[in-house]
This record gives C-alpha cells, structure tokens and sequence, in this order.
C-alpha cells in the first residue's frame, strides 16, 4: 500500500502527530472490527485500516510489537485506558545491526496491593486502586533498527481504570556512537591502512564486519584510495530482508624513515 493511499484511508493529514494517527486508527478499527462493533462491521475495511496504520508506521520508522492487549482483545470502550510510557534504550552499533533484547526500568501505574475494602483509607493509592511502582521490561529490538526509532510494546504502559486496556510502552532507540563502524542505510563502512609495499605489491586483508572476520584481496599497485565491497556483510531490514554491503576504504601507510638498502632499492625503482 501507497503511504499516500494509507493516510486516505486512516482520513488524516501526513503531518499529524504520531499520536493523533494512532488515535485515529484505534478509533477507525473499533468502529469496523467484526468482534467488537456489529453495528458498523466491516471485515474488509479493518484489513485496510491495519493496513494502513503499519504502512505509515514503517514510513515513519516505528516498530509495532503485538501482545496479548492488541486490538482483537481491546474492549470497545477507551475513555478511561491507561497513559502511554515514553522512555529509550542506548544500544551498541553490533546490537543495532544485529538486534537484541533489553531489560529495561521504568516507572509504571499497576494495582495497588491493598484489599478493596481497605482502598479509601489506603496511604498509597489514596482509593484509586493504582499505585506507581518501578518495573523491569524486557524489550527485542529487531535487527536493523535506526537511531531514533520508535518500537511500541502494546499493553505495557500504565493499567487502565475499571478493566479497561492498558497503555503502550513506547521507547526510543538511541544508538551509540563506534569508534570503528559507520552507516549509510543498509551499508556498513570501515577503513584500514596497508603499508606501501602491500599496496605496491598486492596483498589479503583480514577485516572486521559485523558477522566476524573475514578476508579479501588488494590487487597490486592499489589505487589510493581503494575501496573493496563485501558483498551481503551489511545489515539486514528487519521489515524486507534486504541486505547491504560493508565497504572498506584503504588508505596506504608510507614511512617517514628508510635504511640505507631501501633508499637505493627505491632509488634504482624510480629509475625504472
């Protein structure tokens, strides 16, 4: 689906906020959900509107993680659901590339522990039933994933009033900078130094990618400088599967000092 198309069908402007998109989508997909709504149910336009909302989530860069509190299992009625969590995650280069599972704090509204009967007189909740507690999550960040980008953990925020569905988790993914690897979309790029005689006479490199090491070849009389391509070492789109390349720069070492046998081995090839 067009990202055009989806915000047509979602019946919103492409500048909303990420939050009026995902109103409007829950709003949209309780009015045609076949379980939910049997006034208004329409199994073909709630295909759209799922549709629609993922089109313009992967537009935006946001990753939706689906769990037991997603739309099929929501109850119709969303005026009292619980608050979104908004919080990040710092992970490595590697951990980006290749994905990973974080164990995250955050401060999270559950039920309280007291009894019912003891709730207006309780000194932590206050007769709310609710209580803000610290809570470990754990939280997989799929391979591929970009700075900045969101994931949403569907049920993981603050609990709802009276039954109702809790909130999400939303977290944003910072990465960290690497001091050895770089990124241009899918690609990965590093740079290495060879020394003047590898470059005048050829040589195999052994180099670092991000699946392990591995090692290609400098042709003699490298060109400076010279830029070998790893086929398929770059990262993987955790949403298409298409893989990348890892670019290696190679820049040539010349030495500022010669003994004496070098100075006339280079003299004797600049006369050649």
């Amino acid at each position: 689906m067009r990202v055009k198309e989806a915000y047509k069908i979602l019946n919103i402007s492409r500048f909303s906020s990420f939050d009026k998109i995902k109103a409007q989508y829950r709003s949209l997909s309780k009015k045609y959900h076949p379980d939910i709504n049997q006034d208004t149910a329409d199994n073909e336009k709630f295909k759209q509107i799922q549709e629609a909302y993922e089109t313009i989530c992967h537009k935006k860069n946001i990753y939706i993680t689906k769990n037991a509190n997603d739309l099929s299992k929501q109850k119709p009625d969303v005026a009292h659901r619980g608050g979104d969590i908004y919080t990040y995650a710092d992970i490595t280069f590697k951990e980006a590339a290749l994905g990973c599972e974080k164990v995250i704090a955050i401060k999270r509204m559950q039920h309280c522990s007291c009894a019912s009967d003891e709730r207006i007189t309780c000194p932590l909740c206050h007769g709310s039933g609710k209580q803000l507690k610290n809570s470990m999550v754990s939280i997989k960040i799929p391979r591929g994933v970009f700075d900045t980008q969101s994931i949403i953990i569907r049920g993981k925020g603050h609990i709802g009033d009276k039954g109702r569905e809790n909130g999400d988790l939303i977290v944003n993914v910072r990465i960290l900078p690497d001091e050895y690897y770089s990124r241009r979309g899918l690609n990965v790029y590093t740079k290495t130094h060879v020394s003047f005689y590898e470059a005048c006479l050829g040589t195999n490199k052994t180099i670092e990618t991000i699946y392990g090491s591995v090692m290609f070849k400098i042709p003699p009389g490298m060109e400076y400088p010279y830029t070998a391509c790893l086929t398929c070492k770059g990262i993987i789109d955790g949403n298409t599967g298409e893989i990348g390349n890892h670019y290696v720069t190679c820049y040539i070492s010349i030495p500022k000092h010669f003994d004496d046998e070098q100075r006339v081995a280079l003299e004797k090839f600049k006369q050649n």
